[in-house]
């Protein structure tokens, strides 16, 4: 389990829909399409008193382990409960179906990507010059060749507790890419953010923990299924 800081802008009482949309068409049933999800597990996070966040999404914009000083004392108490809601959600596979059937419904068979990915040991995209096109920050190209795919979604997903709040929430970042030139087809953010009823220690279920960040997850689910209609 990761301890982590939150740059965070928007109240924390919405969801927030961060929304870049090209007009490429990302049900293109002519390019065998690969995906990949990026989950940690469980965390917790920190509204940061600056009110900034990164650019990837609002979750995503995160310094990392070792940044602050919140997490030694604020996060800690919450580590127990935080493993049994992790065991009790087993998402394991969650949002690789959620994305499998969305496109299983445009008639497309989406092709997992093997392995585990840590986005900051990708090499950096450097933008070609003179274009109008949005591209990833990271270079994914070499996935193209390697495992014979020719889009890719990459998922990002965080979820957890959010400290100052107590609140349940779930943020997933997806982008979709042209592997080949490395440019963005389609970027977009959902978040679902859901407070604690009650009495967060309640062992040994944490039953209210469990259900706001249950919750999260699945008001992030929902919002994702709707852009992807």
């Amino acid at each position: 389990m990761k301890f982590r800081i939150l740059f965070f802008l928007l109240s924390v009482s919405i969801i927030s829909v961060a929304q870049d949309l090209t007009d490429t068409n990302i049900f293109d049933k002519n390019k065998k399409t690969g995906i990949i999800i990026i989950n940690e597990g469980i965390s917790t996070y920190i509204i940061n008193s600056d009110g900034s966040y990164g650019m990837f999404g609002i979750l995503g914009g995160l310094i990392s382990k070792g940044g602050g000083g919140y997490e030694s004392t604020e996060g800690k108490r919450f580590s127990e409960a935080l493993k049994v809601v992790e065991n009790r959600l087993n998402i394991k596979n969650l949002f690789l179906q959620t994305y499998k059937t969305i496109y299983e419904k445009k008639g497309i068979d989406i092709v997992k990507i093997k392995g585990k990915l840590t986005l900051e040991y990708l090499d950096s995209f450097k933008k070609p010059r003179r274009t109008k096109k949005k591209y990833s920050r990271y270079d994914f190209r070499f996935i193209k060749e390697k495992y014979k795919v020719e889009q890719l979604i990459v998922v990002d997903v965080k979820y957890g507790l959010l400290l100052n709040s107590n609140n349940g929430v779930c943020e997933i970042f997806t982008r979709v890419i042209d592997l080949e030139d490395n440019s963005l087809i389609y970027k977009n953010s959902s978040l679902g953010n859901i407070d604690v009823e009650g009495k967060w220690k309640t062992p040994p279920e944490y039953e209210s923990l469990y259900n706001a960040i249950r919750k999260a997850i699945e008001n992030a689910i929902l919002l994702e299924k709707i852009k992807f209609r």
